[in-house]
């Protein structure tokens, strides 16, 4: 458990402190009856400070924080772009100048170059993704569907892009996809599964892509 204080993702540390929260403030002054004893307290302590260092917590009194809204929502995207890079790196290593990750919140990016590397970044929900370099050596990762996905080859030259319209929401755009995914009903636990399913549809060359988001 010791090992799980500094980890930048959600823990049992971290599910342990939600049963210390009430109105976003966790409240760590002893209490003898605690379940979880005094050995446990200051690991808490310890994970609060890393959960400080990653701008998720601000002490606010003694013994007690206040968390950010959705921390451990914010935890999980931490978790999530780390692994990206990660991944990022053991793709092209020191070959690249920059990275750079399309995701939910791109707003323009255009890039033709080497499709570099594909493979599957979650299992359970079948989603895929590509690392592509340009000339510069600039190295793109970006989800993909899965039936794109079994398309391309590595080391083909690919392009890609993305375009949000300007007067749609990014929101909107996820509710109308969940309601036609659903038989034309809005489904709130569908929405939240959808949330991290975006992808980008690429094509071969120098054929033209754009894609509203």
């Amino acid at each position: 458990m010791d090992k799980e204080i500094n980890e930048e993702r959600v823990t049992s540390l971290d599910r342990q402190l939600k049963n210390y929260t009430e109105n976003s403030v966790v409240d760590l002054r002893y209490n003898s009856d605690d379940r979880y004893g005094k050995s446990n307290h200051s690991r808490l302590v310890a994970r609060l400070n890393k959960l400080e260092s990653l701008g998720l917590a601000k002490e606010k009194g003694p013994q007690q924080w206040e968390v950010a809204s959705n921390w451990q929502g914010q935890l999980k995207e931490i978790s999530k772009r780390n692994t990206i890079i990660s991944t990022l790196h053991k793709a092209v290593g020191d070959s690249t100048n920059r990275y750079f990750i399309v995701d939910k919140d791109t707003e323009n990016v255009a890039v033709k170059g080497k499709l570099v590397e594909k493979g599957l970044s979650d299992e359970l929900y079948d989603k895929y993704y590509i690392i592509i370099q340009n000339e510069k050596g600039d190295s793109f990762y970006s989800p993909i569907g899965s039936d794109d996905a079994h398309n391309y080859k590595e080391g083909s030259i690919i392009s890609l892009s993305v375009k949000r319209d300007s007067w749609v929401k990014h929101s909107d755009l996820n509710i109308v996809r969940v309601s036609e995914a659903n038989g034309g009903i809005y489904s709130r636990s569908l929405h939240e599964k959808s949330i991290l399913t975006d992808t980008v549809r690429i094509t071969i060359d120098s054929k033209k892509v754009s894609i509203v988001r």
